[in-house]
């Protein structure tokens, strides 16, 4: 069976957008340091586990100068202790604030980046379940981004069915 050059280039394509913008999509979690933090979108709320072995998770959303980003989380657990952190883009400095099953913090906005937020465990042990929720006074983020990896993926599609459908009609 001979293959085009065209339809290589299609069936190359397809393989790479998917790869590209379907795989963010499968990684979960949250790091376990400021340069693996997870990236995240303000205005969220987020059902989050941190494991058992683990006493931090870091999370990172981006905030143009001038906003304001908030921060809190909920734990139903008093038997656990948590502060909640936000650190700026070199993660040198930061402000907490910690409770018994809820935390919350907000910061002004003075430089543009990546900023931090850090749930550290003061206190108990074992996989613990929370929730955390991410807002802002005014977004610095591309709006509509999220989109973007709905827009690939219906492409990438499309691409897939136009390539089976042009196979079909050679091979008939």
């Amino acid at each position: 069976m001979i293959v085009s050059n065209k339809k290589l280039v299609l069936l190359g394509t397809v393989l790479f957008l998917s790869v590209l913008f379907l795989l963010p999509s499968v990684v979960v979690g949250y790091g376990t340091t400021s340069g693996t933090a997870e990236a995240k979108t303000i205005d969220t709320t987020y059902n989050e586990v941190l494991s058992s072995g683990d006493d931090n998770a870091w999370y990172k959303v981006y905030r143009a100068s001038g906003s304001y980003l908030w921060a809190k989380m909920t734990w139903s657990s008093s038997l656990d202790g948590f502060t909640i952190w936000i650190y700026d883009p070199s993660a040198s400095s930061g402000i907490g604030a910690g409770g018994v099953t809820s935390a919350s913090i907000g910061k002004s906005i003075d430089t543009s980046g990546d900023w931090f937020i850090r749930v550290e465990r003061d206190a108990g042990s074992g996989d613990v379940s929370f929730t955390l929720q991410i807002r802002s006074s005014s977004s610095g983020a591309i709006p509509g981004f999220e989109w973007l990896y709905a827009f690939f993926s219906i492409v990438v599609l499309l691409g897939i069915i136009a390539f089976y459908k042009s196979r079909k009609s050679i091979l008939n």
